[in-house]
């Protein structure tokens, strides 16, 4: 080999090396946007879970039973903190479904508006004071359970039936008409079939 190719081999191998870096940037990046979705997909509640039922004092002192109820009741869970902002956004629009679903004609439907946070019960109860909520807010009593929950990503606002199956689930800010409709039409849906993997639980987070 002649000095002009043996100049050319270290250029080559460095040439090589880009390429294999760019190759490997690219699988990198693909595995951690696939590993993001899942992520995400995991940390909402889905359609046709089960959530675990238990009775927790609201911020009024109000003894509240979450996830079970009689025959063909719904609930309307709203999933929020104190601290987010988004959830300060959508507060307007979930005051808005508890309005219109108090003032619907009487049927033998029973809907009862929830809401559930990761907070303390003492900041649960300023908050739920200086927000004026319509609605009962519950701090939920062990991680375990916010974590069941999906509670610490907010905002969510998830419908469950009496046996505590997931019929909807929105997560984000509801800021629309749209949004608002879709939350009361999730009231009417049929119960989804149940997953192979599903399990009632009955816990009373104690």
């Amino acid at each position: 080999m002649n000095r002009t190719g043996m100049r050319l081999v270290p250029w080559a191998l460095l040439a090589l090396l880009a390429v294999i870096v760019v190759v490997l940037g690219a699988k990198f990046r693909g595995l951690r946007e696939d590993f993001q979705d899942h992520r995400r997909a995991d940390s909402r509640l889905q359609r046709a879970a089960y959530v675990p039922a238990f009775t927790a004092v609201s911020s009024a002192g109000d003894s509240v039973l979450i996830g079970e109820g009689q025959a063909d009741s719904r609930q309307v869970l709203i999933l929020l903190t104190s601290t987010c902002p988004f959830c300060r956004e959508t507060l307007p629009s979930w005051k808005q479904i508890a309005k219109r679903i108090s003032e619907a004609p009487s049927s033998r439907q029973v809907v009862q508006v929830v809401a559930l946070t990761t907070d303390s019960a003492a900041i649960a109860r300023r908050y739920a004071e200086a927000s004026d909520l319509p609605f009962p807010l519950v701090s939920l009593p062990t991680r375990r359970l916010a974590s069941l929950y999906r509670a610490f990503v907010v905002p969510q606002t998830i419908v469950l039936d009496s046996d505590g199956r997931v019929l909807f689930a929105r997560h984000g800010v509801i800021n629309t008409k749209q949004a608002v409709d879709s939350i009361i039409a999730g009231l009417a849906a049929r119960n989804p079939a149940p997953t192979p993997d599903h399990s009632s639980v009955n816990y009373n987070g104690r």
